[in-house]
């Protein structure tokens, strides 16, 4: 694979972007062939939910009519009653996640059709007024066809019909169950107010979870739809696709590896300045947050007190940063989210391989050539801490201040040298007016070079310095 500059878009989206054109064609019609079958065992299943509905809500009606007259069965009218609604409720369970296999199966599919389109050449582009790009037809973007269609579409349908099934059936049946239920367990006073509603409901609710949550993408989980219903009733607004995002997140870490760029000294100096607490922690750093309060309101002093974690979702997956109290709300469920998903090693690596390091630079390998004019490969620790220290400095500015804060600190921990520290200030020093910006309330390099002798009197200063 060539420099990864002259990396089409194409390309890094689809690492293997050679296909033998008479392979791709034959499995596009596969492929194809399989989405037919799939539509087709998709409306079938549409139909049979129809005639099994049917066929249900006369049987619960007759049950209830019939059950009880002329029972031979050693079971009480209550019983049987409950063990017929139950049985229902089990096939209507797995019905339900029938269709939500046919589903996912037939996204896959459409997602396949797409993949194989783009990597045989053909784009449909951006223009959607003759092609949807959201729908197979004229999609460029395998993670523009969604696994969960929305509990409203004609996906859905099928569910539609099962739910209005079960909800007959516990009209006939329920009063049954919910008597059995609290004659078992009289003393436990939950079942007390169980009804017929209270059964439709509760009922109703878990089969359209479960459908939804069997329509999961990868990354999804129950964490994730509570920070979307959050950030919906905050006006957070959030990315629309996170598997995609995720997925050039991937891209980017893999371009890393692929790059031979050693992380080792950045990742330590990530850590260190950024979330000393960020492998104890569970994705919200309380310790970093109180400092940063005290900070504020004993020194007046504003410091960030987000987790790497933090840091993280609120680079890939929040669009706006204000309001900022609603946003750092949105930050901490989307932080619980990832850890709930990603090693903390998984998250240090997808942390530096896709944060801001300067205006448009983003991911560490861009930021070593955007600040050094070389690839990254074996990243020493002065140029480590200057990467890092970016990290905190959206502005482009030098503060010295604050470079003298840290650098003091890491210099009485053993986390870097004098002589790197030195390095680098030279480097601030050198690309001073090309790079950063010094304000007047700031020290310069030289400045901060000169006060961390000070404290350091027994280390020699350079004349270069």
């Amino acid at each position: 694979m060539g420099d990864a500059d002259s990396l089409t878009l194409g390309e890094r989206y689809y690492p293997n972007h050679s296909l033998e054109r008479d392979i791709g064609l034959a499995e596009y019609e596969l492929a194809s062939q399989r989405l037919s079958n799939q539509n087709q065992a998709l409306s079938w299943s549409t139909n049979v939910s129809s005639i099994i509905a049917t066929i249900i809500g006369f049987a619960s009606f007759k049950i209830s009519d019939h059950i009880g007259k002329e029972n031979q069965i050693p079971l009480t009218s209550s019983e049987l009653k409950s063990l017929f609604l139950l049985l229902i409720l089990f096939i209507s369970y797995m019905a339900t996640s029938h269709i939500a296999h046919l589903i996912k199966s037939q996204t896959f599919s459409e997602r396949k059709i797409i993949v194989i389109r783009r990597m045989l050449g053909v784009s449909y582009g951006k223009n959607t007024l003759v092609l949807p790009n959201w729908r197979i037809e004229g999609a460029d973007n395998p993670f523009s066809i969604h696994l969960n269609p929305g509990i409203f579409s004609h996906k859905a349908f099928p569910v539609w019909i099962i739910l209005a099934s079960n909800t007959v059936s516990i009209i006939f049946l329920g009063g049954a169950l919910a008597e059995l239920l609290k004659n078992t367990w009289n003393s436990n006073p939950i079942f007390d107010h169980l009804d017929n509603t209270a059964l439709i409901i509760i009922w109703l609710s878990f089969l359209i979870l479960s459908f939804r949550r069997q329509l999961n993408e990868a990354n999804e989980n129950l964490w994730l739809w509570i920070t979307k219903a959050v950030a919906k009733l905050f006006s957070v607004p959030l990315i629309t696709n996170f598997e995609q995002k995720i997925y050039h997140i991937r891209l980017d870490i893999a371009e890393m590896h692929r790059l031979n760029t050693d992380t080792k000294n950045l990742r330590t100096f990530a850590v260190d300045i950024e979330d000393k607490e960020f492998f104890d922690h569970k994705g919200i750093n309380w310790k970093g947050i109180s400092r940063a309060l005290i900070n504020r309101v004993t020194r007046g002093k504003r410091s960030g007190g987000s987790s790497i974690t933090q840091q993280f979702c609120r680079s890939n997956f929040i669009t706006k940063l204000k309001p900022t109290l609603s946003r750092k709300l949105v930050e901490m469920l989307l932080a619980k989210w990832i850890e709930c998903l990603w090693s903390k090693e998984e998250i240090l690596e997808a942390y530096l391989a896709s944060v801001r390091f300067d205006k448009g630079i983003y991911g560490a390998h861009r930021a070593y050539k955007h600040f050094f004019q070389d690839h990254p490969r074996e990243i020493s620790k002065w140029e480590a801490f200057i990467m890092i220290e970016r990290l905190g400095n959206i502005r482009g500015f030098f503060l010295g201040n604050r470079v003298k804060e840290i650098l003091e600190g890491q210099i009485s921990r053993g986390v870097i040298s004098f002589s790197d520290a030195q390095k680098a200030l030279n480097f601030y020093d050198g690309f001073t007016s090309e790079l950063f910006e010094i304000t007047q309330s700031q020290l310069t390099p030289k400045e901060v070079f000169r006060e961390l002798h000070s404290c350091s009197s027994s280390v020699p200063i350079n004349p270069a310095s």
